[in-house]
């Protein structure tokens, strides 16, 4: 049995821009993980099983982790069955990461296991999502191209976050499709005065999906 912590992730500034011919939304952005965090267990099983707790999430294989350590497995040309088990903490569909989380948690603990080169696993995370290589390393980063594009940059230190989360859930591929169909609004820029200083003077600091 193998179990890691999967951090939740804020964007504090998105920017996103036209599909490409793959569908992908290229991006830029800057993102920061927090403390809040699912748990993910990998072990070994007489047959593939996924759990989630508190029904937050797909209990089968179309959920991120399984995705995730499906992918890793394949790779490592491994196929003995594996039970993936997550204690949810991040609300699913908030906009917080947690599929993400989840996913990057289940392919690092794979990574250790049967030890898959790190380029190897590099791919794979981009694969899955554009959240997931920032997931797989967490901090302080500008993320650009399709996610697989990080630069850590000063921690953000000596401000707080309030995060609301709401009432209902958002999908991801649902929002990115109506932000496509409003034909791709830019979000409304937060002035200098709220943010930290090592966020001054850099991106536009505004959330492109927001709109949608």
């Amino acid at each position: 049995m193998m179990r890691a912590l999967a951090y939740a992730k804020v964007n504090l500034a998105l920017a996103v821009y036209p599909p490409s011919v793959d569908g992908y939304h290229p991006l830029s952005g800057i993102f920061q993980s927090l403390s809040l965090h699912d748990v993910v267990t990998i072990r070994g099983a007489t047959q593939d099983t996924v759990t989630v707790s508190n029904d937050e999430g797909p209990a089968d294989t179309s959920n991120l982790a399984f995705v995730a350590m499906d992918a890793a497995r394949r790779a490592a040309r491994i196929t003995a069955p594996v039970s993936v088990d997550i204690v949810k903490h991040i609300p699913s569909g908030s906009g917080l990461g947690g599929g993400s989380a989840d996913a990057a948690a289940a392919l690092g603990l794979m990574v250790r296991r049967y030890g898959i080169d790190p380029d190897t696993a590099v791919e794979i995370a981009a694969s899955i999502g554009s959240d997931v290589p920032f997931s797989s390393t967490g901090g302080s980063c500008l993320v650009e191209g399709r996610g697989e594009r990080l630069t850590p940059i000063e921690p953000l230190e000596g401000f707080a976050l309030v995060i609301v989360v709401p009432p209902f859930s958002l999908s991801t591929p649902d929002v990115f499709r109506r932000w496509d169909e409003m034909g791709g609004p830019s979000g409304t820029p937060l002035s200098d005065g709220v943010l930290p200083p090592v966020l001054r003077g850099g991106l536009p600091m505004r959330n492109d999906l927001y709109p949608a």
